[in-house]
């Protein structure tokens, strides 16, 4: 998707829950990082960026939930320079110690170096373990 070698990140966010109950969870985060990312033909970025997002976790059944948080980041020096981010996914519980989770991302960036793809999907499938 982006070329990307390697990608390091500093930063914090404050999440404040806006709504809680049995079934349902609804937060705000909103910080900032910086980041520094290295692509394959030896183009370096480095940038300041804001990040606000929005996240809901729907209990569905006593043993299965789903989540839906969607991302924007812009850039602190040049606001046209943006990402957008949705991860969507469910949680299973087999256990009180095994899980199954299913995620499906879509993310954007609008300014990535030439001749890289800037909209990418991916799809999980995976098994949690608690310990």
């Amino acid at each position: 998707f982006k070329d990307l070698n390697d990608r390091t990140l500093f930063g914090a966010t404050i999440r404040q829950r806006l709504f809680r109950d049995e079934q349902d969870s609804f937060y705000l985060g909103y910080g900032g990082f910086y980041e520094m990312e290295h692509y394959e033909d030896n183009v370096h970025r480095f940038s300041q960026r804001g990040n606000v997002y929005l996240s809901f976790v729907k209990k569905l059944f006593e043993r299965v939930s789903a989540t839906a948080t969607g991302y924007y980041q812009p850039s602190v020096r040049k606001l046209e320079d943006y990402r957008i981010r949705f991860e969507g996914g469910m949680n299973v519980e087999i256990s009180s110690r095994l899980a199954l989770e299913l995620t499906y991302t879509l993310a954007h960036d609008n300014q990535l170096p030439v001749d890289v793809v800037k909209t990418d999907m991916t799809y999980l499938t995976g098994i949690s373990i608690k310990y």
